[in-house]
């Protein structure tokens, strides 16, 4: 079910006998708003799973009730995780949201229905000599080896999520200036910052090796093409595989968002870098280890500032 499109969800669709009015009306309503592909066949990847299941109830899309809803979501809740739950409860509450905004259905069924509630585990987080271990693995004597090393380190300078980092065209780079332009989800425009050390890697990386590639994508195949998003984690999880360390694109953002708080960097400031919008959000990439929770507290303690008699 991983990586469907509308179109594919639409011909599910047809197959299974469902009306697919709806679910053209709301892919419509989707790609009006500019939304990126890979939220496109997230949605529809999620929409899959409850069109399937109206179909095995023997229910049309628009004649699923409230209950209908909470027994579907009661009979994945012990085979998935929450947070899959949670993430299909969103997007359904999307497509029942448009669905009543353009007056194609008189309920909602997702109305009542709430988000369960899961564990907040803290997430790993690499350390800096581990990233630097990464780096240290590529040959950048060749075009494959000084792109990725450019990709992992751009990663973790500039907190760029994965299909931003892939979509990165020339003219969105300023070496002088030290940003680049990225969209972000719904498409959003932003500038985010990179390091002296990083400006001085990609500008040998343009003039050595990117040149003789066709296209104008910051990162593309040795054809000119765009990089895929699978053929992009194998080349972070190789890297890591030489030396030993488990690594994928969203856990080299997140450590760095995590090093940025560390070294005293402000929550407002990485929101802005991170492109959340909510400091809700963005918290939930701040990490602190055991030991730095006890370095501070051994400085900070209000005890130390006791006289005892």
């Amino acid at each position: 079910m991983s990586n469907i499109t509308f179109k594919e969800l639409i011909r599910l669709a047809d197959k299974l006998n469902m009306d697919s009015e709806l679910l053209e009306s709301f892919s419509f309503a989707c790609r009006v708003k500019n939304l990126t592909q890979t939220t496109l066949k997230c949605y529809a990847e999620r929409l899959a799973y409850l069109l399937e299941y109206a179909s095995k109830i023997g229910k049309l899309l628009e004649q699923l009730s409230q209950r209908d809803i909470q027994s579907y979501l009661m009979s994945i809740m012990d085979k998935v995780s929450a947070a899959t739950v949670n993430g299909r409860i969103r997007v359904f509450k999307v497509f029942y949201k448009h669905l009543i905004n353009e007056g194609l259905v008189g309920q909602n069924p997702m109305q009542n229905i709430k988000l369960v509630r899961a564990e907040h585990k803290i997430k790993p987080v690499l350390a800096p000599d581990e990233i630097g271990r990464v780096l240290g693995s590529f040959n950048r004597k060749f075009f494959h080896g000084a792109r990725n090393y450019c990709m992992v380190l751009l990663t973790y300078d500039s907190m760029v999520r994965l299909n931003e980092l892939l979509t990165i065209r020339l003219s969105d780079i300023d070496l002088n200036g030290k940003l680049i332009k990225v969209y972000g989800k719904g498409r959003k425009e932003r500038h985010v910052p990179f390091s002296d050390r990083t400006a001085t890697v990609l500008h040998t990386y343009l003039v050595r090796f990117r040149k003789s590639t066709s296209g104008d994508l910051l990162f593309p195949m040795k054809n000119g093409k765009q990089i895929t998003q699978r053929r992009a984690h194998r080349i972070f999880s190789l890297a890591g595989e030489k030396v030993g360390i488990y690594i994928h694109p969203h856990l080299v953002r997140h450590s760095s968002a995590s090093q940025f708080i560390r070294m005293g960097g402000n929550p407002s400031v990485l929101q802005k870098i991170l492109g959340h919008s909510s400091l809700l959000v963005t918290q939930r990439y701040i990490h602190l280890s055991n030991d730095d929770m006890n370095q501070a507290y051994k400085q900070f303690s209000p005890a130390t500032q006791l006289v005892l008699a």
